[in-house]
C-alpha cells in the first residue's frame, strides 16, 4: 500500500490537491466497488464443493466476539479474495475520482476497524446513502451461514435473495433464514435437527 501511494502518478499526495471528489466521494466509491466483488465472491466461498476447504475455517466461530482475532482468522485463499476485493475498490476510486493518498489510507483503516467490529459483541448499525453497516447482519451470517454475504451494501444481498433481518433468538433466526445445513455434512445436519440454543445478542 505504501509503495503504491508513494509511487503511483495517478494518486495525488499533497494537501493542496484535496477536494470533495477525491476524498468523500472516493471513499464512498471504494466501499461500493469493493462489495460489488466481495459479496458474490463471499457467496462462492459458501458453495458446497468449495466451503469445506476454505471458508469453513473462518466459520468455526458461530458467535464471533474477539474482534480482529476472529476477523483475521481466515484461510490464505480467503485472504487473497478479501484483499483483491479491497484493491478493486481502491483502483476504481483512483480511476473514477482521482482518490487522494490520504483517502486511500483512511479507507484501509476504516475498513479494518469495521471488520473488527463485525466480529465483536457490540450492536452497531448505521446507514448512509445505501451504505448499510450492521454488526447484527454479520452475526446472522455467522449463525446461519447462507445469508447476508455483503459487508457494507446490503443491496447486493437483497438482489441475490440472501438478505435476512436480525433475529436475536437463534431458532427464529434459523427459521427466517430458511437455514439448510445440507452441504455441511452429517455433524451439521444433526446439529440443525437438535434444539438450538438461544443466543442473546445483549448478553
Amino acid at each position: 500500500l505504501t509503495f503504491y501511494l508513494w509511487h503511483s502518478d495517478a494518486v495525488p499526495k499533497t494537501a493542496g490537491e484535496l477536494g470533495l471528489l477525491n476524498t468523500a466521494v472516493a471513499l464512498y466509491v471504494m466501499f461500493a466497488a469493493m462489495d460489488v466483488v466481495y459479496a458474490p465472491c463471499h457467496r462462492f466461498l459458501h458453495w458446497a464443493p468449495v466451503y469445506p476447504y476454505v471458508h469453513k475455517h473462518h466459520h468455526r466461530q458461530v458467535f464471533p466476539a474477539q474482534g480482529y482475532l476472529d476477523a483475521g482468522n481466515e484461510h490464505p485463499i480467503e485472504q487473497v479474495v478479501g484483499l483483491s476485493s479491497t484493491w478493486f475498490g481502491v483502483y476504481c476510486a483512483v480511476y473514477l475520482t482521482g482518490a487522494h493518498a490520504a483517502t486511500i489510507f483512511a479507507f484501509f483503516n476504516i475498513h479494518a476497524a469495521l471488520a473488527m467490529l463485525n466480529h465483536s459483541p457490540y450492536d452497531i448499525e448505521f446507514s448512509v446513502l445505501g451504505f448499510t453497516y450492521s454488526v447484527g447482519a454479520h452475526e446472522m451470517h455467522h449463525r446461519c451461514f447462507t445469508i447476508n454475504y455483503a459487508q457494507y451494501f446490503m443491496f447486493w444481498d437483497v438482489a441475490m435473495g440472501t438478505w435476512v433481518n436480525y433475529e436475536a433468538d437463534h431458532r427464529a433466526a434459523m427459521k427466517a433464514a430458511k437455514y439448510s445445513a445440507s452441504y455441511m455434512g452429517p455433524r451439521a445436519k444433526k446439529a440443525a435437527k437438535d434444539v438450538p440454543p438461544i443466543v442473546n445478542a445483549n448478553a
